[in-house]
């Protein structure tokens, strides 16, 4: 455990470097053109399990936002493949990703405890 992550039952933490990564990484990705629809099947577990690992409450609103962001494009590449730009499905579908997102992050944060600093360590 020299890393630096810290273990709950079968759940490995991700140091504050990998979270770091990830959350940079995922929005670059976001802000290029398609980058984030074709990464999205590595980056939405990556950012989902930095989530569960992050221990501040900042890094938790941050990579929720990158995440629901990520899966509103998602959702909205989806509706385009199926139906084209159809109203009201263009905006219906990446709007319903991205509640999807909130749901996921604010579930994902609740479901790990975070450490408790001890100051006699």
């Amino acid at each position: 455990m020299g890393s630096g992550s810290v273990t709950y039952g079968r759940t490995r933490r991700l140091p504050a470097v990998l979270r770091a990564a990830v959350g940079a990484v995922a929005g670059v990705l976001l802000i290029s053109q398609g980058g984030q629809i074709f990464a999205a099947p590595v980056t939405v577990p990556a950012l989902c399990w930095s989530i569960a690992s992050a221990h501040t409450r900042s890094a938790r609103i941050l990579l929720s936002v990158v995440l629901a962001l990520t899966l509103a494009v998602l959702g909205w590449f989806l509706v385009y493949l199926l139906v084209k730009e159809r109203q009201p499905w263009i905006v219906l579908g990446p709007a319903v990703a991205l509640a999807a997102g909130i749901g996921l992050s604010l579930r994902l944060s609740a479901r790990f405890p975070r450490p408790m600093s001890n100051p006699a360590q």
